[in-house]
């Protein structure tokens, strides 16, 4: 502190303030995987299924002060690994997590949505994701990939910012053998042809990071 730019020294103050950080809710459902198509014909393909849906809750404090409860929405990083040996090599490796397709993973199912839930209401907004990998030409597939889902939060008002509330690992995993014996169907083994597999789903105040973005190239 100073005085007509004389210094004073230094000045300490201490005041007792209150962090509000919103409910939120987030639950997830693996549901399974399955193979779309003929085996062995032109447009076969395995895919993963995962739903989830999730509420956030804005204080009614801030929310009645701005006369706006903020949004929510998913942002989604991704960690891939597919392989599919010679003769047809399939050869898919992020190297670590990269960005899922886009910010704002989910803009493309109605999202950001609003953060107008009360603390005891059901969630409310539902989304998913649905990892797709073509197999015609592929004898064999091995498929292990990871994704991280984000849960972020941005409040009413001026100059703020997204900040996560929640974060789902989960996975994506198939070993897929091609078997084709004469006189009977072709057919991949094994059956279910993989799984979806929910690791962890916590709260978390950890921003999602990325250096590059895998682009979305099925429309899932």
């Amino acid at each position: 502190a100073s005085i007509n730019n004389v210094s004073l020294g230094t000045v300490t103050g201490q005041k007792t303030v209150s962090v509000w950080r919103p409910y939120f809710k987030f639950n997830a459902t693996a549901k399974g995987v399955n193979i779309v198509g003929t085996p062995g014909a032109a447009g076969v393909e395995v895919v993963g299924n995962i739903d989830w849906n999730g509420s956030v809750g804005t204080p009614d404090l801030f929310r009645s002060y701005w006369s706006s409860a903020g949004t929510w929405q998913a942002t989604q990083l991704c960690n891939l690994y597919r392989h599919a040996p010679p003769p047809y090599l399939l050869y898919v490796n992020t190297n670590g997590s990269v960005l899922d397709a886009e910010f704002n993973y989910a803009s493309k199912q109605g999202a950001p949505w609003p953060a107008d839930s009360t603390d005891a209401a059901p969630d409310q907004q539902g989304a998913g994701d649905a990892p797709t990998q073509g197999l015609f030409a592929h004898d064999n597939m091995t498929i292990n990939d990871s994704f991280q889902t984000y849960m972020m939060y941005q409040p009413p008002g001026n100059d703020v910012q997204l900040a996560p509330l929640n974060k789902m690992d989960w996975t994506w995993q198939c070993n897929l053998n091609y078997v084709s014996t004469p006189g009977q169907p072709s057919h991949y083994n094994p059956n279910p042809p993989g799984t979806v597999t929910v690791l962890d789903n916590a709260a978390t105040s950890n921003f999602p990071t990325w250096e590059d973005y895998y682009p979305d190239t099925s429309g899932s």
